[in-house]
């Protein structure tokens, strides 16, 4: 049954091309655009209502490197940290510290799916400024170094705006936009002798300070 949750305080701006994740007992809400501009602003809602039965925002205030301005980015969660990707910045949860990130090469995608597979996170197509792509990218987070392996198969066409999700060795997209046309096909990319990979649980991300 859907409620409509109305939190106290002063809200976040109206926005679209967000993401949103869950950490020790908060939803955070960040970056996105309003229309005219990209934001690049943390707020964070209790998941929980009060003993009073209410919800209130909170603006998260951080230090360090602060992001590119973003929208159509991915936020994945590892640990206590984030990985915001579009251009790629890391923001650790418990001290709210954006710590420079170093990756080689440095990459640019916007409507991609990012899927936390252990220590890796797969992207898969995009668009990277120019156009859409149909690349599978792998980031390997102890490193922060790309890694490409050969794919077999019939490649999904140059897409983005795409779902992507992990079950049983297997990563599993559906729908696109190619920029002209929107499609309702799905894949499936089996990932065969990398099938161990989701059970890589322990890791460090590197970065640098």
């Amino acid at each position: 049954m859907w409620t409509k949750a109305r939190p106290a305080g002063v809200a976040p701006s109206p926005r679209c091309t967000h993401t949103c994740f869950h950490y020790n007992g908060y939803v955070y809400l960040f970056g996105g655009g309003d229309g005219h501009k990209a934001l690049t602003d943390l707020w964070r809602v209790r998941a929980e209502p009060t003993a009073q039965g209410t919800y209130e925002w909170e603006v998260v205030e951080t230090r360090g490197g602060h992001p590119f301005l973003c929208g159509y980015h991915t936020s994945t969660l590892v640990g206590h940290q984030v990985v915001v990707f579009g251009d790629t910045s890391l923001l650790n949860l418990d001290t709210l510290e954006w710590p420079h990130v170093s990756i080689d090469p440095p990459l640019i995608c916007l409507t991609h799916s990012a899927t936390l597979v252990g220590m890796y996170l797969f992207v898969i197509c995009g668009h990277d400024g120019s156009e859409y792509s149909s690349q599978v990218l792998m980031l390997k987070l102890d490193t922060l170094h790309w890694e490409t392996h050969t794919i077999y198969g019939s490649a999904p066409i140059l897409r983005g705006h795409h779902a992507c999700a992990l079950h049983d060795g297997r990563l599993f997209i559906y729908g696109e936009y190619n920029g002209q046309e929107v499609f309702d096909d799905m894949y499936m990319l089996e990932l065969s002798s990398y099938s161990y990979l989701p059970q890589v649980r322990v890791f460090v991300i590197s970065c640098h300070h």
